[in-house]
């Protein structure tokens, strides 16, 4: 019950946000704060209860497989959103790239470049369609480097403890 709650509550407050920007009302950095914190909550406890499920199983299995890959999927998409939230809070976070902020339409169009950014520095390459600028979005850049690289680092080791071979 408390994964759904978390989640029709960061959906809600999706839809109002974007809803918010759209319309050019300005959501204040409490509301901005309560958004991330209710989407990184949500995929908090859902990575956190995928985790401890996977590290029950005896066996590495497709699913187990599967579930690790979701849980990195799950990390890159939270920085995404955070990197988001800063944007908007911060304009000037990141040297910009494409002219995307200023339309109508840009709170869409920013979304997908955030989590494209993310995903570039989760797996440590890095990407030239987010470049961190300010002091806050190099934090939170190098931040999302180290837990996707611990992330890799753990369910390794968790796989390989795993692994054996079925008889039979």
């Amino acid at each position: 019950i408390p994964t759904y709650c978390l989640g029709c509550l960061a959906i809600g407050l999706e839809i109002i946000y974007a809803v918010m920007i759209k319309q050019g009302i300005g959501p204040g950095f409490a509301f901005t704060f309560a958004h991330v914190v209710a989407w990184i909550a949500f995929f908090g406890l859902y990575l956190f209860r995928m985790v401890r499920a996977l590290v029950r199983e005896p066996y590495v299995t497709t699913s187990v497989v599967m579930g690790a890959a979701s849980g990195y999927l799950l990390i890159g998409f939270s920085g995404g959103i955070v990197l988001d939230a800063l944007m908007y809070l911060k304009s000037d976070s990141f040297a910009p790239t494409k002219d995307v902020y200023n339309s109508s339409d840009g709170v869409i169009l920013r979304l997908p470049q955030m989590i494209l950014g993310s995903f570039g520095y989760l797996t440590s390459v890095g990407t030239p369609a987010l470049v961190p600028v300010s002091l806050e979005a190099q934090v939170i850049c190098t931040l999302i480097t180290i837990v996707g690289q611990l992330y890799i680092a753990i369910m390794i080791g968790l796989m390989l403890g795993r692994f054996h071979h079925r008889r039979g």
